[in-house]
């Protein structure tokens, strides 16, 4: 009996020591960001709780035993970081954040949870009511595995953005089902074109799976449990104290790690995938190429072209030159061949030659329009069209890369009136800044057309429209035009005995536009700043110009700014082609129509809108911030309207009544005032020819703002009445006579 008595209390201890080290977290526990904020493992090593991230806190499991909290895995990768308000509860489904919309899941248990623990393994078990496992971290890696640790089969790690962003980046590590272990750009698909590290181990089989052990040893199980590759050797010392982590790096690299507690130390690299830090397929953007300084990576751009996001490597490079005067065959404008010495790029060519002259290779490029890039190893001349991807410097390769790139040949010959600042430096700088900002941004056809303006260290120019009468100043105080009974001053006829009347008119209405004016600047209403359009336009380096501040927007920031033109950013589709929502660099919010092959509309309409939007400007217009051609690609960039089209609102019952009588009377207004702008106030009189509610967007205050003018018809300002054989638009919106008889009035 003494030693039952003597078993039970050893048992006892045996659980108690147990339940210890396990350190258990009983269901109903919560954790805050700055009190009570991570659960401990035993030793103090791990914890699982909130650490800082950006503006706020993520949550995950981090190395809190040692100075540099090295983190080890992040729930919800992705998710934006939260308030230091935030509570996270442990319930019997998993862990959750208490949101206004209910519970946000960070963890999501596959049975009922009775207990959690933060094991010093690094691993966050929960368990059920029988001690069974019913959800655990190691199951769910995502930068970094720890020993005891497996990556299966079919599952992937994927690089953080950064240091200090443990948020997805651009890489990927994946035990693939084929029984390769593979790294890719995290965009690509599983395809041995875009890899750029393999164990070279497929076709052993399903169920092969990354192992790795105590001592550092990294390996390749199949599903028999054989060893069927040594990614690292192992052997490393066990003893207490020793760390082992493995990781993909930021940069690419997938690395094994090592740390001495004892000596308090720093990770020391124990192994890596790859010496050359350039390897990696994406690490420098779109049009540019890594190359090694001090064994460091460094991106640089192709020859004329500049960095989209300095800083951003991964921003890629855009032209700072104008990529269209070769379709145009503009005589001010010549291109050549710029060389790139030993560099390899992603071979996606669009047609190969079998040239063995250089020359030949270059001039074959130089007349086609199409061509970009060439590739030239001596006996094959590739043709590529941009962007260039992939790029690294290769002192090995017998490729020789030649890019084509634009130089001017002469200045603009249009007739301009350059107009230099005189004034002080403190009033000047303000009034030179306003004009451009004002002048610049209103279109009418009675305000003088500011053309553009130039900077030149303290010198500054405005260039204007030439007025080839002059100003009213030079008609009433000028005595030779004074003699003059009747004056054509823009088609208009002044008398005489009007001209007094005419100027004391004019100089009351100066007067009030002047106070009106001066009022808006002072309320901050106008900013007086410099429009810096010319520069880098929403985080997108301008490959070029079309007058009035609109962008060339180059192929690779389009692509960049729509995620590739997912399904998930797209808005719609209409008669030109699909639209699609995307997001500039700085957080700008953009819509971007994509012409489409199939298309009734073609390069007429593109054209057609482009010329006319960037021509108007008004408030119930839609705003064209730019476009892009790329090859046969047409696209229209726009501001993103939140609210959509009027239609969204009207053929809804539900949504329609959202649409109040002033809501509905402010709509009829802005559409009202629109119309009568390019009817009777633009610089030209224009006839939109499909005016229905889908083209008719809003705004977040509702606002509305006419839209899509491909089919729309350009009057003089004398014509009252056109006609055409071409009828466009949407029955069930045109009038009669124009549906009938092709007469628009």
């Amino acid at each position: 009996m003494a030693c039952m008595a003597c078993l039970l209390f050893a048992l006892a201890f045996v659980a108690a020591e147990a339940q210890q080290m396990q350190s258990n977290i009983s269901r109903g526990s919560s954790l805050t960001p700055t009190t009570n904020s991570t659960w401990l493992s035993r030793s103090g090593l791990y914890a699982f709780g909130f650490y800082r991230q950006g503006n706020g806190y993520a949550v995950g499991i981090f190395l809190a035993g040692i100075p540099q909290k090295t983190v080890v895995w992040t729930t919800n990768q992705d998710d934006p970081p939260v308030s230091n308000n935030a509570t996270l509860l442990f319930t019997g489904d998993g862990l959750a954040l208490p949101t206004a919309e209910g519970q946000n899941y960070l963890v999501k248990s596959s049975g009922s949870a009775s207990y959690a623990s933060m094991l010093d393994s690094g691993n966050f078990v929960l368990y059920n009511s029988g001690r069974e496992i019913v959800w655990q971290s190691f199951d769910h890696p995502t930068d970094t595995l720890l020993p005891g640790q497996r990556l299966l089969s079919g599952n992937e790690l994927f690089s953080a953005k950064s240091e200090a962003d443990h948020s997805t980046g651009i890489f990927r590590l994946k035990m693939q089902n084929d029984g390769n272990l593979v790294q890719y750009p995290a965009d690509t698909a599983d395809t041995s074109i875009y890899a750029f590290y393999s164990s070279h181990t497929g076709g052993e089989g399903e169920n092969v799976t990354l192992n790795f052990g105590a001592d550092g040893h990294l390996y390749l199980l199949n599903r028999n449990g054989t060893n069927i590759r040594n990614i690292t050797d192992g052997g490393l010392p066990t003893d207490e104290g020793k760390l082992y982590l493995m990781r993909i790096d930021v940069g690419g690299i997938f690395r094994l790690y090592s740390h001495d507690l004892k000596k308090n130390a720093i990770w020391s690299v124990e192994w890596e995938s790859s010496k050359d830090k350039c390897v990696p397929k994406g690490l420098c953007g779109l049009n540019s190429y890594c190359v090694l300084i001090d064994l460091e990576p460094d991106c640089r751009c192709l020859p004329r072209f500049e960095s989209v996001n300095q800083g951003n490597q991964t921003s890629g490079c855009e032209r700072n030159f104008v990529a269209d005067a070769c379709k145009n065959r503009n005589e001010n404008f010549t291109y050549t061949m710029e060389e790139l010495e030993s560099t390899t790029w992603e071979d996606i060519s669009y047609m190969s030659l079998r040239l063995s002259d250089k020359d030949d290779c270059i001039q074959g490029c130089l007349v086609d329009c199409d061509c970009e890039a060439v590739f030239f190893d001596g006996t094959n001349c590739r043709k590529r069209r941009l962007p260039l991807r992939y790029g690294r410097r290769d002192n090995g390769t017998s490729d020789r890369a030649f890019v084509k790139v634009g130089v001017p040949t002469k200045p603009d010959t249009d007739r301009r009136i350059v107009q230099p600042g005189r004034k002080k430096k403190a009033e000047g700088e303000t009034e030179f800044q306003t004009e451009i900002r004002v002048i610049g941004k209103t279109h009418h056809k009675n305000l003088v057309r500011l053309l553009g303006y130039c900077l030149d260290g303290a010198k500054k120019l405005l260039v204007y429209e030439y007025m080839s009468n002059g100003s009213l100043a030079d008609v009433l105080f000028t005595r030779e035009r004074q003699s003059v009974t009747r004056i054509n001053f823009r088609h208009i006829y002044i008398t005489h005995k009007w001209i007094w009347i005419g100027a004391a008119l004019l100089v009351t209405v100066l007067c009030i536009s002047s106070y009106l004016l001066r009022r808006k600047l002072f309320s901050g209403e106008i900013n007086p700043m410099i429009d810096r359009s010319t520069g880098d336009v929403n985080g997108l380096q301008n490959d070029g110009k079309l007058g009035n501040n609109l962008t060339v927007f180059s192929y690779a920031s389009v692509v960049a700014a729509t995620t590739n033109f997912s399904e998930e950013n797209k808005l719609g589709q209409g008669g030109f082609g699909p639209v699609y929502k995307g997001k500039l660099v700085t957080g700008q919010e953009i819509a971007v129509k994509r012409l489409s092959r199939c298309s009734g509309q073609g390069t007429l309409e593109f054209k057609n809108e482009l010329i006319l939007i960037s021509e108007l400007q008004h408030t119930n217009l839609v705003q064209l911030f730019g476009f892009c051609i790329h090859g046969e690609e047409r696209m229209l960039i726009y501001a993103y309207m939140p609210n959509k089209s009027l239609d969204y609102f009207l053929f809804d019952s539900t949504r329609a009544m959202l649409l109040d009588w002033t809501k509905r009377f402010n709509i009829i207004e802005g559409i009202a005032q629109g119309l009568l702008y390019l009817h009777k106030y633009s610089r030209m009189r224009v006839i939109h020819r499909d005016l229905k509610a889908s083209n008719i967007l809003l705004d977040e205050y509702m606002k509305p703002k006419i839209s899509d003018f491909g089919l729309a018809r350009i009057f003089t300002h004398n014509e009252l009445e056109a006609s055409t054989n071409r009828i466009v638009g949407t029955y069930g919106y045109m009038s009669p006579e124009y549906a009938m008889e092709g007469i628009f009035r």
